[in-house]
């Protein structure tokens, strides 16, 4: 930047410079004007009392902090005459409405001069006078937009403050953030700039961290300097002011644990030295890296304590070329890193002080940090189109700190790093060395301090042994025979020679534990992978499997020889013929992460080619563990991240001698950032599986063709009892909407099939099932016309050409209850629901969640109606029958008191509040024509009277399984309402009339929409379809809204992208690129719900109406490849605090008054504690003595099944085993969403127990219960004898000290589980009263109160006719009622949703477009197992004779609004 100098701007003193007096007299100058300004402001009556404050300089502490508007009040306007000081009280001008600051000294008010940079372009002159910059808590004194603002000179004491501010006002319009960079980053760092407008004007404010060390208005021996802002090519129209403010003081955080002790908002010590290595031993630092910072520079370590508390550590590398790569490089590097570790992530430091002049701290951490690089040239930074600039906008996250990054270009994935200079995922103990005479040392004990009041273990030692060692041989050097040896000695290649490679099982399974940081390469030599190979490989890999699960560092891998491990694998169990064993990579921007291998959903694909299922991958990329998932981002910083999930999909994944390439995506695969990947043979490459998944050639748009792929990737069971016959059907559409969207037919042989395959409970077949056959997807219905194997598909449901056709099942129609949420009660709320309703039902379900811990009935009756997704409520209310409450079991009261915190949980998170009549079910349509669909010209304008609005209504069908007696169903008629998830428009919710119509007797558990009107129902409801998507059907009267049918909104999606040369497997990975950094669903959904509870109008405003098109949008990004962007003025400037927006500055939150905040704040989140003080129920126990060799049968299984759920707890970060068990789970890892989550919980839940229940009845000889009764009962006594010897160790025990502490702590971590008794829970009902079942109890199915009596008439169990069939469904759960299913797709890429399956998300939201899906996608209830399943034959199945006994029917009751409806419009 070019200084030019202009002495005729400036008329200097005498002398040429400021007298060394002039800054005390202009400070008590200051001083005098301060004095008289606050005195002039107590006399103005007419301000109020905030406008009466007047803030002087001072220290603020943060708990007194105000809030502060987001953008700056305009200053003096452009050509305002300076103001004088007056000499007098009467010569001072009056201060009023229209006064435009106060006196100021005039000598203040000279005109100064800054430097300007040095390149071509017209300049602007700025002349500016100098005013402060308000701290935190001075507030701008506003009277009718003008701002009141006091001017102080330069202070030598504001080196101490954090940052000063310099306002540019009335620059050009064009000027651009990085023109204001270059020009005023020669006066010091830059931390951030603002371009706003106020009155029109153009203006800029420019903040710098730390301030800069000399005034702004300086001069040289050549005299003054003039700043000026170059913007190549135009013309200034002004010339602009420059106001400098006094900025942020350093603020006082107060100490979390003692009183009257506060901390500087950041501490700050300056390091000589950082070291990275990992700890070889316990008490020895193997260093593989040090960095010294260049001269004049030094390693700067700072704990900030504000919002996101942080060890911030900013180091300088300059590192040389290996002589291996300055063969095509020219000169060495130097960059600026940092690393930010979060203080939950630190756990201990240890001070490592031998009294010298140096202090060294080493800490290590177990997830790496996030790591930095600062560019060189920051231009690259600046967005034209955004007018806001921070200085982290030039630093860029970190994968790799290598020499060349275009080394990596063409690399694969790998643990091991052989470019890396530092290996930022595995190199995760560093040591900070600092020099006392740099650092007071009352300093460092401040900062060591503060450590330790954030719960940071501090140990100081005098010393501890490192050694900085580059070339030492790691296990890779021996078990990498391809990689050259890092030492080139003949020695070192004698003894690496003729190592054979470690069979793939136990070379995996070794990669597993140096992963997940149980074993380390530098520990492990030779020796060591001698004996590996030593074994059989199935001894090896169980051996590595079982360190894998206890998660403990070994320092001496030698010392595994000698564990004691039970026999037996749990991957060679027999499972389940629909699950496969899965190997899983989590790919992050520093680290890949392996698991041992964990039974799940297998898909088409994978049951295809079973025979290589271990050469089959899944892969996920998340951002790093403490970090969650990958964020959705535009801006340049994390283009490396992005670069490095781009590189594993080109490059692939490499595990010793395996290559895994590439392959596909499901569904909802890539909603969670994953995708399945494979090892290629010389027989079958991915091309080729690619080839035999169908013909996708024909579809030209990338989003498309993906989603086509992801189609044979949806979890499935395969229906193996028979082939289908497939014919065409009609498609029925009116004018642009397709009425029969996704829906097709299906014969009740084939449905019976379906229920005989899957096992599915024996009251009667699926109505309607969610289907893959072939290249067609949706849901089949019954329809009675049908015969034997036929099978009717509609156009839109058929989309490629596959090879394969058999029928596979991802879930079926059953009922559950509906629940609110957030989004359905704001909408509901704006629609004229009153808040005493939704607070008087929240306030009913806690109290009947309170009386459920001690009342039986009250317990059954809310768990029979509260049925969660995965159906196990009716389980343990079938417990409960059994008397296991009363007996006070320790699982079962354990899962009564977890359940009611789960729900408690979702109250206060989600306001899900349970709507005992309401139903939630899959849609279909009427074939019979027979219902009256939606017509527009019965919807505009008022009706007469209240009968002709409700004959405009459209109708539905609803018919639903009584919740306790199994062959009875009851029809719902009357007044509905009507919706599905997300529901973010007012128009999503309809009200309906539900009919009786016998013809649609035969369709049970679903809602049947009309295939006439001017536009289908399922369309107008968030712009659902029939291809499995879920509606939630209401028929309490308190929940219909006063206003019915807002208009609802056009969901028809923009026109997709189309690849102009085809689709290749290069786009389909950019796309998933893409789709990870534009996907802003949940980012336009939080700011909905935000908005929805700002605005007066709420959902109805103009933002909302907005927002809920942008939403749909981005819900059909994934079909059209076209990325929804939400505009900054849409995005709240404040949010409420039931969002727990944790991240927002106070001054951004405020308490919402609204329903939503009302909702929160009258629940109290439970903690879950485990009733280990119970005992285990004597009922059982006294029946008979078991047979001991039953008893070590029991008990060796015990241990393979602890070991297979400790496994799924480590995996996902989940406390307890009852979580697992129920699915009940309160917190897990955040790489996934809460909706989403559940779903993959209920897999691997029911996955486990279906694998240890077949060895159980293996064990027993058979499943009848003569058999697995005694076998039931010793895993019952097997599993007391080890909880009692537990609780034995848990005695009081007296310390010398005299404390008294137990021997063995009641908690999680150290009690045994004792889940694995209730693997069978219908025989141990049956051992106690021999009439155990899951759907038992008097009470009621909740139904419309009615005007009159209603005669509920019983219907006789509808005759069935039972066909024969052979079947081979191998090894499947006993009544399973887990809905095992990956793609739960509404989700599928036909629909609006991002997710039809219920349950939360987020950051805060259920769904992936953050619409809170409702927690009841619930797979059939559980029966008792019946011991001789029917077969099937192939005879025609007969609709039930007419007049045979009917359903129950009930009709509506009419809601008390409908007397004023008269008078609304619909």
């Amino acid at each position: 930047m070019a200084l030019q100098h202009h002495a005729d701007r400036l008329t200097p003193s005498p002398d040429g410079a400021k007298s060394p007096s002039t800054h005390s007299r202009s400070s008590s100058m200051l001083a005098d004007a301060i004095k008289e300004a606050q005195r002039v402001r107590r006399g103005t009556g007419e301000a109020t009392a905030e406008r009466r404050k007047v803030n002087t300089p001072q220290q603020p502490s943060r708990q007194n902090s105000p809030t502060r508007e987001p953008n700056p009040p305009s200053s003096l306007p452009d050509e305002a005459p300076a103001p004088q000081l007056a000499s007098t009280a009467a010569d001072r001008p009056p201060v009023g409405p229209r006064a435009i600051g106060n006196p100021v000294p005039a000598e203040f008010l000279r005109p100064i001069t800054y430097p300007a940079p040095a390149h071509t372009g017209r300049p602007v002159n700025l002349n500016a006078c100098r005013f402060p910059r308000r701290g935190r808590q001075a507030n701008m004194n506003k009277i009718e937009g003008t701002a009141y603002e006091h001017l102080l000179p330069f202070d030598e004491n504001q080196n101490t403050w954090l940052s000063v501010d310099v306002r540019a006002i009335n620059i050009p319009s064009y000027t651009t953030t990085l023109d204001l960079w270059r020009t005023f980053s020669v006066f010091g760092n830059i931390e951030s700039i603002d371009l706003y407008e106020t009155n029109r004007l153009c203006n800029a404010r420019i903040r710098f961290s730390p301030p800069p060390k000399e005034p702004l208005d300086r001069q040289d021996a050549k005299g003054p300097v003039t700043v000026i802002v170059y913007a190549t090519g135009r013309l200034p129209p002004h010339r602009p002011r420059l106001v400098q403010e006094k900025a942020n003081f350093s603020f006082t955080v107060p100490s979390p644990v003692r009183e009257n002790v506060t901390y500087p908002e950041t501490i700050t010590i300056k390091g000589s030295q950082i070291d990275f290595g990992i700890m070889l031993q316990p008490q020895f630092m193997m260093i593989r890296e040090q960095v010294k910072p260049p001269v004049g520079q030094t390693v700067t370590i700072a704990l900030k304590l504000g919002r996101r508390r942080v060890l911030d550590v900013q180091f300088a590398l300059a590192f040389k070329a290996d002589e291996s790569e300055q063969a095509h490089t020219k000169e060495n590097c130097s960059d600026k890193y940092r690393l930010q570790i979060p203080l939950l992530e630190l756990t201990k430091v240890v001070r490592v002080d031998d009294y010298s002049s140096s202090i060294s701290l080493i800490m290590t951490l177990s997830n790496p940090p996030c790591f930095y690089r600062q560019l060189q040239d920051v231009s690259p930074s600046h967005n034209v189109q955004t007018r806001r600039w921070l200085a982290w906008d030039s630093w860029y996250r970190q994968t790799d700190v290598v020499f060349d990054p275009q080394d990596l270009k063409n690399d694969p994935i790998s643990l091991r790093k052989p470019r890396a200079i530092i290996d930022l995922g595995r190199w995760t103990t560093y040591k900070l060395t600092f020099d006392r005479g740099f650092n007071p040392e009352s300093k460092i004990n401040m900062f060591l301090s503060a450590l330790a009041d954030y719960n940071v273990q501090i140990e100081t030692v005098t010393k501890l042994p490192s050694a900085v060692t580059r070339k030492k041989l790691s296990v890779w050097d021996y078990i990498d025979q391809s990689n050259k040896p890092l030492e080139s000695s003949a020695s070192a290649l004698s003894e690496m020679a003729n190592i054979p490679p470690l069979p793939f099982p136990v070379r995996y399974q070794l990669e597993v534990c140096i992963s997940q940081g149980v074993l380390n390469e530098y520990n492990m030599t030779k020796d060591f992978v001698d004996r590996l190979l030593a074994m059989e490989e199935r001894q090896a890999t169980e051996l590595l499997e079982f360190i894998a699960y206890k998660e403990e560092r070994i320092f001496n891998p030698m010392e595994i020889f000698d564990m004691r491990i039970t026999k037996g694998s749990h991957t060679k169990a027999k499972i389940p013929s629909y699950c496969t064993y899965s190997r899983k990579a989590t790919v992050t921007p520093t680290m890949v992460y392996y698991t041992t291998p964990n039974v799940e959903t297998s898909n088409r694909v994978v049951r295809e080619f079973s025979h290589m299922a271990d050469r089959f991958l899944r892969v996920q990329f998340t951002d790093e563990r403490n970090e969650g998932s990958v964020r959705a981002s535009n801006k340049p910083t994390t283009d490396e991240v992005f670069t490095r999930i781009k590189r594993t999909m080109t490059n692939g994944i490499t595990i010793g001698d395996r290559h895994f390439e590439f392959l596909a995506f499901g569904n909802s695969q890539f909603r969670e950032q994953g995708a399945f990947f494979f090892c290629p043979t010389s027989s079958q490459s991915t091309d080729s599986i690619r080839r035999w998944m169908g013909n996708f050639q024909h579809i030209k748009v990338v989003a498309k063709h993906a989603a086509r792929f992801g189609q044979c990737f949806s979890t499935t069971r395969a229906v193996t009892g028979t082939k289908v016959s497939v014919l065409e059907l009609e498609e029925v559409i009116h004018g642009k909407y397709t009425f029969t969207d996704g829906v097709g037919k299906m014969s009740p042989f084939i449905a019976q099939i379906v229920q005989s395959d899957l096992k599915l409970p024996t009251d009667g077949p699926p109505s309607v099932i969610q289907f893959r056959l072939g290249g067609s997807k949706g849901v089949l219905a019954i329809d009675p016309s049908l015969r034997q194997r036929q099978v009717r598909i509609r156009k839109s449901q058929y989309k490629f050409k596959a090879i394969f056709n058999g029928l596979e099942v991802i879930r079926w129609s059953h009922f559950a209850t509906a629940k609110l949420n957030r989004q359905l009660i704001l909408i509901l709320s704006d629609l004229g629901v009153e808040d005493k309703i939704f607070l008087q039902k929240q306030t009913d379900m806690l109290e009947r969640l309170q009386r459920a811990m001690h009342d039986e009935q009250e317990a059954v009756s809310m768990m029979q109606k509260n049925v969660d997704p995965n159906g196990m409520t009716p389980v343990i209310a079938g417990m409960i029958l059994s008397g296991f409450m009363t007996a006070n079991d320790p699982f079962i009261l354990s899962l009564l008191h977890l359940w009611r915190s789960w729900c408690i949980k979702y109250l206060k998170e989600k306001a899900h509040i349970l709507i005992e009549k309401s139903a939630f079910l899959l849609g279909c349509t009427d074939e019979t024509k027979t219902l009256k669909g939606h017509f527009d010209k019965l919807q505009t304008g008022p009706l007469q009277t209240l009968d002709m609005k409700q004959a405009a209504l459209p109708e539905i069908f609803v018919q639903i399984s009584h919740p306790t007696r199994q062959t009875e169903t009851v029809i719902i008629e009357g007044l509905c309402l009507v919706g599905r998830n997300p529901s973010l428009h007012p128009g999503d919710l309809r009200v309906v009339n539900a009919v009786n119509v016998p013809k649609l007797h035969h369709l049970r558990d679903v809602v049947v929409f009309p295939q006439t009107g001017d536009r289908d129902l399922p369309s107008m409801c968030s712009g659902g379809d029939l291809d499995g998507d879920e509606f939630f059907v209401v028929w309490d009267p308190d929940l219909l809204p006063k206003e019915w049918n807002h208009a609802p909104m056009d969901y028809t999606a923009l026109a997709p992208v189309e690849a102009i040369d085809g689709v290749t497997i290069d786009a389909i990975t950019s796309f998933f690129i893409q789709y990870i950094k534009n996907d802003s669903l949940p980012i336009i959904a939080h700011a909905h719900m935000a908005q929805a509870d700002f605005q007066p109008a709420g959902s109805k405003s103009q933002e909302c109406l907005m927002l809920a098109q942008l939403h749909s949008t981005a819900v059909d990004y994934v079909k059209t490849g076209r990325p929804a962007t939400m505009p900054r003025n849409l995005a709240p400037r404040r949010w409420p605090h039931f969002m727990e927006k944790r991240g927002k500055s106070p001054d951004q939150i405020y308490i919402s008054r609204k329903i939503l905040g009302q909702l929160y704040d009258q629940v109290e989140k439970i903690d879950f504690i485990p009733q280990y003080s119970a005992v285990f129920d004597e009922r059982v126990l006294s029946l008979a003595t078991p047979d001991p060799e039953q008893v070590q049968q029991a008990t060796e299984i015990k241990v393979l099944y602890d070991s297979a759920l400790r496994r799924i707890l480590a995996q996902h970060s989940i406390k307890t085993e009852f979580e697992v068990w129920s699915t009940f789970v309160m917190s897990h890892s955040n790489t996934k969403k809460d909706y989403k989550f559940h779903e993959e919980m209920g897999e691997l839940s029911g996955g486990l127990k279906d694998r240890f229940r077949s060895l159980c009845v293996d064990a027993a000889g058979g499943k009848h219960h003569s058999k697995i009764g005694p076998f039931v009962l010793a895993m019952y006594t097997a599993t007391r004898n080890e909880f009692e010897a537990a609780k034995a160790e848990h005695r009081d025990k007296e310390s010398p000290d005299g404390t008294v502490t137990p021997d063995r702590p009641m908690t999680p971590d150290s009690m045994p589980l004792i889940s694995f008794a209730w693997l069978f829970p219908e025989a141990l009902g049956k051992l106690v009263d021999g009439n155990f079942t899951i759907r038992q109890g008097p009470l009621p199915v909740p139904v419309p109160e009615t005007h009159s009596p209603t005669t509920l008439t019983k219907s006789a169990p509808q005759a069935r006719t039972v066909a024969e069939a052979v079947t081979s469904s191998g090894l499947v759960q006993e009544g399973n009622l887990l809905g095992l299913f990956e793609d739960h797709s509404p989700g599928s890429e036909t629909s609006q949703s991002p997710a039809s399956s219920p349950t939360s998300s987020s950051p805060d939201f259920d769904s992936l477009g953050g619409g809170e899906q409702m927690n009841i996608n619930l797979p059939v209830p559980l029966r008792p197992q019946v011991s001789n399943p029917p077969r099937l034959c192939s005879a025609d199945v007969e609709a039930p004779a007419s007049g045979a006994a009917g359903p129950q029917i009930v009709s509506g009751e009419v809601h008390p609004a409908l007397a004023a409806l008269s008078m609304l419009d619909f």
